[in-house]
């Protein structure tokens, strides 16, 4: 061999070893003929001790499946000339297993004949530890600033998932107070679903998008017959809560009449359907929000005030977005 040529040889050898990914050779028949510093630090063995050795000294996970057994005549680049790069385990020197990303490829000479196979390993062990840290820096974060499907740093939001925590343990009626969009609706929801009852319904009825009359049909049901176009008894929402939550969103929309059926409910904890005088009763629990200030509005005579005691006996001011 010319000189240029050993010298060529020799600063390939000294790249081949400069390099973060381990890299090591294989003969046609599975033996190992060169092994890089990084298979070194990688996998524990010395290249003394791996050259000459067959590729199952690494004990790769992907080798010895079912579908790739270690036998380097039925082996993937042997047949396909190489295999896609994928994440799989190597034994090291010491016994245990280190998560790797393993590549290969077949070497062929000008002729077409099989000069050996060529494979790199990554080292997935920093990386591993940096994704199981960030993990757990994310979770510990979503136990900090999360709750169900809010988020919040602050310290007035923290005082809002407290009074969440401390609501969803009681079956005491909830008003919830805040400025449209901050997300009333979000914290009666978080109260539910972190509720022992979390499993029974839940269900929503906007009092300010109906009027008086379907309002009550709404909440209450009807029988057939109670009013034209009732052609069938219909259950409604308060019903349909039974052994879980009903949210009346705007309940500062009600009107005096509702007010009355609604002050009711919470007393008695039992329903009429509209046509009908039979009785049912009901295990709900009700959750309120306003963007109205109930206590303004029960000082104008507004809102009755015995039943604005009922509705906050557990009250939750939810901070507006500015703060």
């Amino acid at each position: 061999m010319e000189t240029h040529e050993l010298w060529n040889v020799h600063f390939l050898n000294q790249i081949i070893d400069t390099m973060a990914e381990g890299l090591f050779t294989l003969d046609d028949n599975g033996i190992i003929t060169s092994w890089n510093r990084s298979m070194e630090k990688i996998s524990g063995y010395p290249a003394r001790e791996a050259v000459g050795k067959k590729c199952d000294l690494l004990q790769c996970s992907r080798c010895f499946g079912e579908e790739c057994p270690a036998n380097i005549k039925k082996c993937g680049v042997i047949r396909h000339g190489r295999t896609e790069a994928k994440e799989c385990f190597i034994r090291h020197r010491d016994g245990h297993d280190i998560a790797v990303i393993k590549n290969a490829r077949l070497a062929k000479d000008d002729d077409g004949q099989v000069l050996g196979i060529v494979e790199t390993i990554t080292d997935l062990t920093e990386l591993k530890k940096v994704k199981k840290t960030a993990e757990e820096a994310q979770k510990k974060l979503k136990n900090v600033y999360r709750l169900g499907n809010i988020i919040g740093k602050s310290a007035v939001m923290q005082n809002v998932f407290d009074a969440i925590r401390a609501a969803s343990n009681s079956r005491a009626n909830i008003l919830i107070q805040g400025e449209s969009g901050t997300g009333k609706e979000l914290v009666a929801s978080a109260i539910h679903y972190k509720s022992p009852n979390a499993e029974n319904p839940m269900i929503t009825v906007n009092c300010s998008a109906l009027s008086e009359s379907l309002l009550e049909s709404e909440l209450f049901g009807h029988v057939k017959g109670a009013f034209t176009g009732a052609h069938r008894d219909r259950k409604g929402r308060f019903e349909e809560a039974d052994k879980g939550t009903i949210f009346l969103d705007e309940i500062g929309e009600l009107t005096p009449y509702m007010q009355v059926k609604l002050l009711r409910v919470l007393q008695e904890r039992e329903i009429e359907r509209v046509g009908d005088s039979k009785k049912i009763k009901i295990d709900i629990r009700i959750i309120a929000a306003t963007h109205k200030n109930l206590y303004d509005l029960t000082n104008e005579g507004k809102f009755r005030e015995d039943l604005f005691y009922r509705l906050k006996v557990f009250p939750i001011n939810v901070p507006p977005l500015k703060k």
